[in-house]
């Protein structure tokens, strides 16, 4: 990685790809590119479920088993099942695609299948607030293969929580879909080094290692347990209206977090991981993320700064760039 003045550094972004947001980095900024997006397949049939009580395995296996506790059906026709150990309160999150029929949903994949059936609601609404009661039938591979079995038991419904996001935002309508990943730049800034490097994905899959390495070629000094959470392939990004943001990896596994804006613009917003041991060194809890759109394409700029192992000083840059998978 040459080094380069943040003169160059910036232009060379602004050419290769487009800048996530404007030079001064302003809260206010007006992102330089306009989105020009497909509405996403099952923008109106987003929809999330919080069960009131888990759902226990019905083939609970010989360690502690994880317990059902959400489903977001999300704008991409996407399903994102939320488990958690009911001692540790450690989440899991499996994804995968579902089709919907009515108030029928099919699960199909290799990380579970089944369905989800929804039944009469004494107040469905089409806003914040409601409640549904949820016919479950699913099987889940979690985690080493295991698999597990949620399910209603002799027609008995589970009570839920639900979420139908309704928005008049149109910053909310862009984001809120599955992005298929095209590549990484890395901007990094220390008190003698100021460089950057730009990553293009292999056959739509965005290795972190890449990342890692040009990261440690410019001296920062991270831990084992630092690098190996580097050690994962990025495949797509998915973000809901309801507030859930995923990181899709090539083993099927997700790293989750909950989202919000930070400005009123709706050009920049931060995220707040699900569990302590998700995310990596540049992707973490209160990073600050910037928006920018040209086309179907979206860079997601995230910010954060640490001392590394040696107890130097870093700013980094993880712009991640994206695809609209619609």
């Amino acid at each position: 990685m040459k080094k380069h003045i943040i003169i160059t550094a910036l232009a060379a972004i602004t050419m290769t790809a487009f800048t996530a947001c404007s030079s001064s980095d302003d809260s206010n900024a007006t992102p330089e590119y306009q989105a020009q997006l497909n509405r996403p397949a099952q923008a109106d049939q987003a929809v999330q479920f919080q069960l009131t009580e888990p759902l226990a395995s019905a083939t609970p296996a010989a360690s502690e088993t994880p317990v059902l506790t959400a489903i977001d059906i999300t704008e991409s026709g996407r399903v994102i099942l939320e488990l958690r150990y009911p001692q540790s309160q450690k989440p899991l999150y499996v994804m995968e695609s579902v089709t919907i029929s009515g108030d029928t949903y099919t699960i199909s994949g290799s990380q579970a299948r089944g369905t989800i059936q929804r039944t009469a609601s004494s107040a469905r609404l089409s806003t914040r607030a409601g409640s549904d009661e949820l016919l479950i039938n699913i099987t889940v591979t979690a985690i080493d293969e295991v698999t597990l079995t949620y399910s209603t038991a002799d027609g008995e419904s589970v009570a839920t929580v639900v979420t139908t996001p309704v928005s008049t935002d149109e910053a909310l309508d862009n984001l809120a879909r599955t992005w298929s990943i095209l590549g990484a730049i890395i901007d990094v800034k220390s008190a003698d080094i100021k460089a950057y490097e730009e990553f293009t994905s292999r056959g739509g899959i965005m290795y972190l290692k890449d990342i890692l390495d040009e990261a440690l070629a410019q001296g920062i000094n991270l831990t084992e347990k630092e690098q190996r959470d580097f050690d994962k392939q990025i495949r797509s990004v998915t973000i809901t209206k309801s507030g859930l943001l995923t990181i899709d990896y090539a083993d099927g596994t997700e790293d989750a977090a909950g989202w919000r804006w930070t400005n009123d613009a709706h050009t920049q917003f931060t995220i707040t991981l699900k569990g302590e041991d998700m995310g990596n060194k540049f992707i973490v809890s209160n990073s600050n993320i910037a928006i920018a759109y040209n086309g179907n394409r979206c860079n997601l700029k995230l910010q954060t700064s640490f001392t590394d192992n040696s107890g130097k000083h870093w700013d980094v840059t993880l712009t991640l760039k994206l695809q609209s998978a619609e």
